[in-house]
């Protein structure tokens, strides 16, 4: 069975909001959304280790995103199964 790990992908959010002309940064999450910037560098760094579902909604709502924008399983390839397609 392949192990498979929970990674975030706040700091692609992230850069797409820069990219879009928008300044992003840890500072500017944080006012936003009430996370600490200590918690949102653990995220984009992957290595927090307990996410409340608070937090996980208050950074789609900042982002205006779905969770699975912002949370990916490592591995997932985001294609159907085969017995699916």
């Amino acid at each position: 069975m392949q192990t498979r790990t929970i990674r975030f992908r706040l700091r692609t959010l992230m850069a797409r909001m820069q990219d879009a002309g928008t300044p992003c940064t840890y500072k500017i999450i944080s006012d936003g959304t009430g996370i600490t910037r200590g918690n949102l560098s653990r995220l984009a760094t992957n290595k927090i280790r307990m996410v409340r579902l608070e937090t996980l909604e208050k950074l789609c709502g900042f982002f205006d995103c779905e969770l699975q924008d912002l949370v990916i399983l490592d591995g997932d390839s985001r294609e159907l199964p085969r017995a699916l397609q």
